[in-house]
């Protein structure tokens, strides 16, 4: 432990940089503690608390082996801080990368793939507002042995050393092959590693203090340091459509008579039920997200997959405005948090390319902040379709004239005048500005591991079995 005059005056600090993140509410503060064995991460992480008000202080570890099936990075995005909290992350989202390496269970490419993903997720959390704080902990290997050493000398502390820091040890050199190689690819300006010896117990605390008391300063002065930088104009990725449509030539009025409709949606209900129950579906999950203009008929056809299923499988989330709860965390926060675990399905009734759709037509997201969430966006559904979901995106396209006819119908019938709203006629002002914000987002984000599907909607019929026949496609083909 520090001396007590240390330890007081970099106890006033922490509370008064934890005291500014309070008072602000509009930043979260993250510190990802990492380091070799015997290192001593619980130990700091246990001095912070001691330090820190811990209501306002929460630790969490990420243990693949307790992780249910769902991406790990959902895990992340669940233990995420509030803005104005703290949260200490033990090895955040390196250890599967570090562990993997070192012990020969990843090779090379895939060991960079989880660095460059590491590195997305440290982006989009600084661009929110993160004050991230990267810590490793080092020892030599001496000083790694000595420590081992005197922890098993003495009765209380020798469960502080276990079978698997001597095999560390054992293999030292490659572990810190894969110190280097990890600290040198994952620490760019905007989320730097701090690299503290931890022999001298007294000094390692203090850099450890500091470097939160310094990232947190640097936040709140004018000009902070280590900016992940404003977004660069999205590039194209490879677009696959389904079929040869794109939203400027895409058939809106194709129809199918209700008879006929009627008897081909049982048809491929019973298909897509009978997927779902497959043997091989239990290794996968299903994310939908249904997009659309105002009454373009998602709520009709998300009936029409959820009739397929059986209740316990799915459920569907409904997004609107953010709740206040939901405006304190990064956007996505409220989708990783819904996405489904293995066997499992999620229905979105609009999703997360609201970011780029109305936040960016009515000006609740800033140009920088919708133009880099396509990359955001193409990395999350990257990461869906990795963990073994099948990831289905259906726009609804109606013409302003159907969707004004609509519109009229809901006012004049009396169990459908829910739906419309002032707001609906507010933003057929905006049609064009609409349409071109999904002419972009279909450009951007239709790529391989997720492409759109575009469906005429101006005729339900039509649109509901084009979505079933899409849902038994692709899962089919998946499985």
């Amino acid at each position: 432990m520090p001396s007590a005059l240390t330890t007081e005056h970099l106890r006033l600090d922490l509370l008064g940089a934890q005291s500014k993140l309070l008072s602000a509410g509009t930043r979260p503060l993250v510190i990802v503690l990492a380091g070799n064995a015997g290192a001593g991460r619980g130990e700091v992480a246990g001095h912070l608390a001691e330090w820190m008000d811990p209501r306002h202080l929460r630790a969490a570890a990420f243990d693949p082996k307790t992780l249910d099936t769902r991406p790990v990075t959902h895990a992340f995005f669940q233990a995420l801080p509030p803005k104005g909290k703290t949260a200490v992350f033990f090895w955040g989202w390196y250890g599967e990368a570090y562990y993997g390496r070192a012990q020969g269970k990843l090779d090379q490419a895939t060991f960079e793939k989880k660095l460059k993903q590491a590195l997305e997720l440290e982006r989009l959390l600084v661009n929110d507002g993160t004050i991230l704080v990267k810590v490793w902990l080092d020892l030599e290997k001496k000083q790694q042995r000595e420590r081992f050493d005197a922890f098993e000398k003495n009765k209380a502390t020798s469960w502080r050393s276990n079978h698997d820091d001597w095999l560390e040890h054992r293999n030292f050199k490659k572990y810190a092959k894969t110190r280097d190689a990890m600290l040198a690819h994952t620490s760019p300006a905007f989320a730097p590693w701090h690299f503290i010896p931890a022999v001298d117990i007294k000094e390692r605390d203090i850099a450890f203090g500091r470097a939160i008391c310094q990232a947190v300063d640097d936040a709140f002065a004018e000009k902070p340091k280590g900016k992940a930088g404003k977004a660069e104009k999205p590039e194209k990725p490879a677009i696959v459509y389904r079929g040869k449509a794109t939203l400027a030539n895409l058939d809106r009025a194709e129809s199918l008579s209700k008879e006929k409709a009627a008897k081909i949606i049982p048809v491929l209900q019973g298909r897509l039920n009978k997927l779902i129950r497959d043997k091989a579906f239990q290794n996968r999950s299903l994310v939908v997200a249904f997009e659309g203009s105002d009454a373009a008929g998602k709520g009709g056809a998300i009936r029409r997959v959820a009739g397929a299923f059986d209740a316990r499988f799915y459920r569907v989330i409904p997004i609107a405005a953010p709740t206040e709860e939901e405006r304190a965390y990064p956007y996505l926060w409220r989708f990783w948090r819904n996405v489904p675990p293995q066997g499992k399905a999620t229905i979105f009734d609009r999703s997360w390319y609201g970011r780029v759709l109305v936040e960016r037509v009515e000006g609740f997201a800033k140009p920088e902040e919708w133009s880099r969430a396509y990359r955001e966006i193409n990395d999350f559904e990257e990461e869906l379709r990795d963990n073994g979901a099948i990831v289905v995106k259906f726009w609804l396209a109606v013409t302003k004239d159907e969707q004004l006819r609509r519109f009229k119908e809901r006012e004049e019938t009396p169990f459908k005048q829910f739906k419309i709203t002032d707001e609906d006629f507010r933003n057929r002002k905006k049609w064009d500005a609409y349409e071109e914000a999904a002419k972009d987002m279909v450009a951007f984000t239709s790529t391989k591991t997720a492409p759109w599907t575009l469906v005429g909607a101006n005729d339900k019929h039509h649109a509901r079995v084009a979505v079933l026949k899409e849902l038994v496609q692709r899962i089919e083909r998946a499985l």
